[in-house]
């Protein structure tokens, strides 16, 4: 086999092979054997027909497949005798083959890339202080608090967050709400038996001075007064609209909050200490993820800037083919665009040029991550690939499709060519956990 190699760019090579006929005929004589072997030729039994006859019927399609398993074969043992490191096959091309000549094809070959490593031992990026805000913990007791204690029904003034049952009527000049504003929700009009809360925040979000209203009033008191709808109000037709109301307090609901061991207890919890423990554990594992998430930013931003190196442009290509559709989502949510197939049109050339910018990042950072781990000795195992593909699993079946165990997941991810990238993006979980330990460590 001759092989003549050409190097198209820092990335890229293309191979010009030929093998003559000694080179090729075992592998057309095989191909020859299980035709015979299997080809089904009218009027001939399976197995029994001349090669003559399987050359007449089939002799394109044998052709074809003796060619296919050639450029495989001799692409294979070209590459590994060159010593190069694949990164993709970008194109076979002028494929001349028969048996009696041999075969004489090209293969465009895009390249691993020689990859330059920054001094990533000591990264810029600061680790901060993940500490809970115990205001952040006190409120969602409270809000617990408020939302399972019980209510009674009490006979004195309602107070603020109370609960209060009323009837109550809304007119404009004398006029009723539904016939003065009938576009308007039919709930602002009027209603026996609505229940309200004293509570401004919450109260005033239905009708504006309502909780006031009926603050001090008891069961069987009248109330009135005017509500003035705010011109941004959610019901169109109310915006900016006066509305006289009025009605009878009906029932007043007061909640007894439980103490602080009755709710933990309430909650399945041991004590109330333990109760405020969880929650504070919960918050100060959101705090550290927040903070992960910062240092990952910055680190792949630190890394993006300082390593400078040429990547497979095929594989960028890919890459592009995959993060598209990502950036137009998040350039139209930037945009806040009102017509996105219309927004994304019109700026399609800044978009493609986001998209490359990213898919060239990425391919870039994917190297880096592997070079890293490579000096590192950070290594994906086969256990921490089954691990994330029963957490797809879970979150398919979550969704509603329960096909998809994960013995399926492993086999579409498999028959797609996703696994290696599911694989790599565990790798690169990795690294980043790495170098944000040394940065801690360092602190």
């Amino acid at each position: 086999m001759k092989i003549e190699k050409t190097k198209l760019g820092d990335c890229r090579v293309k191979l010009v092979i030929d093998a003559g006929p000694d080179e090729t005929k075992a592998d057309y004589d095989k191909a020859v054997k299980a035709y015979i072997r299997q080809a089904r030729i009218p009027g001939f039994r399976q197995g029994k027909a001349p090669l003559s006859v399987i050359q007449k019927f089939l002799g394109a399609e044998l052709l074809s497949d003796v060619k296919n398993a050639l450029v495989s074969r001799l692409s294979s043992e070209a590459v590994k005798s060159e010593g190069i490191e694949v990164a993709n096959i970008v194109s076979i091309d002028d494929v001349v083959f028969s048996p009696e000549r041999g075969i004489n094809f090209s293969a465009t070959i895009d390249i691993r890339p020689e990859i330059k490593l920054p001094k990533y031992q000591k990264i810029p990026v600061s680790a901060g202080e993940v500490k809970v805000d115990e205001g952040e913990v006190d409120a969602e007791i409270d809000y617990m608090r408020k939302s399972l204690s019980p209510r009674k029904d009490v006979e004195d003034a309602v107070q603020k967050g109370d609960v209060v049952k009323i009837d109550f009527k809304g007119e404009i000049g004398g006029v009723p709400l539904a016939e003065a504003k009938p576009e308007a929700d039919k709930h602002f009009a009027g209603e026996n038996g609505h229940w309200a809360s004293a509570d401004p925040a919450e109260g005033d979000h239905f009708i504006p001075g309502l909780a006031d209203a009926i603050t001090g009033k008891k069961v069987g008191d009248a109330f009135a007064f005017e509500a003035d709808f705010p011109s941004e109000f959610r019901d169109k037709a109310l915006a900016g609209v006066k509305v006289s109301y009025s009605g009878t307090v009906q029932a007043v609901r007061r909640t007894e909050p439980l103490a602080d061991e009755d709710l933990a207890k309430y909650l399945g919890q041991e004590s109330f200490e333990k109760m405020r423990g969880a929650i504070r554990d919960r918050y100060l594992a959101r705090n550290q993820e927040m903070d992960d998430m910062r240092m990952n930013s910055e680190i792949r931003d630190w890394l993006a800037k300082k390593s400078s190196f040429a990547v497979p442009e095929s594989i960028v290509s890919i890459r592009l083919g995959e993060v598209y559709e990502r950036v137009i989502r998040e350039e139209v949510q930037k945009a806040n665009a009102q017509d996105p197939t219309a927004y994304a049109r019109e700026h399609a050339s800044d978009i493609a040029k986001i998209a490359e910018e990213r898919a060239r990042r990425d391919v870039l950072l994917g190297y880096v991550f592997e070079g890293i781990a490579k000096e590192q000795s950070i290594s994906v195992d086969e256990h921490e690939l089954t691990h994330e593909l029963d957490a797809i699993s879970r979150y398919y079946i979550q969704q509603g499709d329960k096909t998809m165990t994960p013995k399926r997941v492993r086999e579409i991810v498999e028959r797609n060519g996703r696994i290696e990238l599911i694989r790599q993006s565990i790798l690169e979980s990795k690294v980043l956990k790495y170098l944000r330990d040394e940065i801690r460590a360092a602190k």
